[in-house]
């Protein structure tokens, strides 16, 4: 063998050791870097967890991609607040698990925060069967001619609205209905129905959930290209969210 490819075959074999070491440092470094993301996100999530148990706001976290009209955890009551959508890192996986752990903990403990809605589950998870039973004096017929329509607790009011929009070659308007939340002492927030941007939802009708439980009861009816649907969903009035949505079936 010649001292070229002696050469050749220290230099090789030299290179190999370092590639390889190199490799190793890398695969620790990022997995030293994922481990400490996801401590971070951890305890971060704890510490939020403890402000909010004490400011009888708990939630439960949740992360990927998921059904918005159905923000409720039966298990534990709460709503449901999405801290990340389909890209999750580490951190927002210590986070999640680190606030659900928490809130769990407190549940097993103590029972239930109390903001939690453990109590109407059975309301909330069969909207249908809610509606049905309350008899026609209790439901509340609603469109954009009715104004503003108030709780039986004073706390929250309800209003449809139409929002035109114009395409942008200014030929075509749009009218898609919308739901306008009020709450004592916050600006009015407008509530998209599930299904996004509807038309031809009227008419609507309403009933207020069970006393103390701050929810609404919502059902329409919306077009689409074949035929005509109708569901029920039922809104958070603490917060504006959809917590469950049950469709008609005929």
């Amino acid at each position: 063998m010649n001292r070229v490819m002696k050469w050749l075959l220290m230099t090789s074999g030299v290179a190999a050791i370092l590639a390889g070491l190199f490799a190793s440092c890398v695969y620790y470094s990022v997995k030293w870097e994922r481990e400490e993301q996801y401590s971070r996100g951890f305890d971060a999530g704890q510490e939020e967890a403890e402000h909010d148990l004490n400011a009888a706001n708990a939630r439960i976290y949740a992360i990927g991609d998921r059904d918005s009209w159905k923000e409720y955890d039966p298990l534990s009551g709460l709503t449901v607040h999405a801290i990340a959508g389909c890209i999750v890192t580490n951190y927002d996986l210590g986070r999640s698990e680190g606030y659900n752990q928490a809130i769990l903990k407190h549940i097993q403990r103590n029972g239930p925060p109390p903001n939690s809605r453990i109590r109407w589950s059975r309301e909330i998870l069969s909207p249908l069967e809610y509606m049905a039973g309350l008899g026609s004096a209790k439901l509340i017929n609603l469109d954009e001619t009715s104004g503003l329509v108030e709780s039986p607790s004073g706390r929250f009011s309800i209003r449809l609205f139409i929002e035109h929009r114009t395409y942008p070659n200014g030929n075509k308007i749009m009218k898609f209905e919308r739901l306008s939340l009020g709450r004592k002492d916050q600006n009015d927030q407008t509530i998209y129905f599930p299904g996004g941007d509807l038309q031809n939802v009227q008419p609507v009708r309403v009933a207020w959930g069970p006393e103390e439980s701050d929810i609404l009861f919502v059902r329409y009816r919306w077009e689409n290209m074949t035929d005509v649907r109708e569901g029920i969903a039922v809104m958070d009035l603490r917060t504006g969210l959809w917590l469950n949505y049950e469709l008609i079936e005929k």
